[in-house]
């Protein structure tokens, strides 16, 4: 005698999307981030963009989703923190120059040696995660 089969129904794309949504509002700390993330879910397979303030936060998703039922699998590398894009930008960026970092644009105060200008400014948008570069000298 055979045993029975069990039959798994995918779950519906908008389903997973929802839980992610509803994680995302549930945890204080991305909530205030909620409209800078975009999720995307397509056959179980969760596209999650944007960014969010904390590494903590990004952590906490992108440990989170894999957990809702019918996620097959998650892709979290265009979602960006600011605590890592921070560290990115002061790797290029000279002293006398303070950076500031929300949700992907830069912006510099203090002072620029005036030779840096063009190059300073291609290298920061050719960091992933930064949106556009913003000066107040």
């Amino acid at each position: 005698m055979s045993e029975p089969q069990v039959v798994s129904t995918p779950r519906p794309d908008i389903d997973i999307r929802q839980d992610v949504y509803n994680l995302i509002q549930h945890y204080p700390p991305l909530a205030a981030d909620q409209h800078q993330i975009h999720v995307l879910v397509t056959d179980g397979v969760v596209t999650v963009a944007g960014h969010v303030k904390s590494q903590p936060s990004r952590r906490y998703l992108l440990d989170a989703i894999p957990k809702l039922a019918g996620v097959k699998t998650v892709n979290g590398t265009a979602l960006y923190d600011e605590d890592a894009l921070r560290r990115e930008i002061g790797k290029v960026t000279p002293t006398g120059v303070q950076v500031n970092v929300r949700y992907g644009s830069v912006i510099l105060t203090g002072t620029l040696p005036p030779d840096m200008t063009e190059d300073l400014f291609a290298q920061l948008t050719s960091i992933p995660g930064v949106e556009k570069v913003v000066t107040k000298f």
